[in-house]
């Protein structure tokens, strides 16, 4: 859960709960035999696509984002 949501701080680790549950309850109702795939894939592209990159591109792209310059 706390790669979901970035490691160092206390907030990155609520919201990797919050991400884990909501897709977890998510994926469970929709397959409840194959959710674990989804939570696979989520990890997955945690580690290929740091979130950090993520909001970089995301701050790219909609300059109004809060979070500095980089």
């Amino acid at each position: 859960m706390l790669a979901l949501g970035g490691a160092g701080r206390l907030h990155g680790a609520l919201i990797g709960v919050v991400i884990f549950t909501v897709l977890h309850h998510t994926a469970a109702s929709i397959n409840p035999y194959h959710w674990l795939f989804v939570i696979g894939l989520a990890l997955m592209g945690v580690v290929i696509f740091p979130p950090a990159s993520i909001w970089q591109g995301l701050r790219r792209r909609f300059p109004g984002l809060p979070g500095g310059s980089s």
